[in-house]
């Protein structure tokens, strides 16, 4: 990626990319890889990094930072996607809407989140992120 007029960029190469992947699903032995994508993948490209990866057949879901972003990638991508911000009430429908996983931070949404799954008849799932203090 080279923009503007710095005389810094960076390049990825594919092809490890892939061989990395791969590298990191034997080592996790059976557990599910989770490839982030968010900030279109750090500027090289949502699209052209899902590609890749799925061409490998080692990842099983996507996380991103936003909705938004989860939104543009239900438009080429099935696997299961985690989104990272903690969502807002008026996200809720649009978390349903694109099958996606949410964060939550706190519990004070938890009312909300119940009503939108009564009201679509869904379960929506969800990761829950504890501050352990550790960072």
């Amino acid at each position: 990626m080279k923009a503007g007029n710095y005389s810094t960029w960076c390049e990825i190469d594919v092809g490890a990319v892939k061989r990395n992947l791969g590298v990191v699903k034997r080592q996790i032995r059976g557990a599910k890889l989770c490839y982030v994508v968010k900030a279109d993948a750090y500027g090289f490209g949502s699209r052209r990094m899902i590609s890749a990866a799925e061409a490998t057949g080692h990842v099983d879901s996507y996380a991103v930072a936003d909705i938004g972003e989860a939104a543009e990638l239900r438009d080429f991508c099935d696997k299961p996607i985690l989104v990272f911000r903690n969502p807002i009430p008026s996200q809720l429908e649009d978390f349903v809407k694109h099958d996606c996983s949410m964060t939550l931070t706190e519990l004070s949404i938890m009312p909300a989140i119940k009503a939108i799954s009564l009201k679509c008849g869904r379960k929506i799932p969800l990761h829950i992120k504890i501050d352990s203090g550790l960072g």
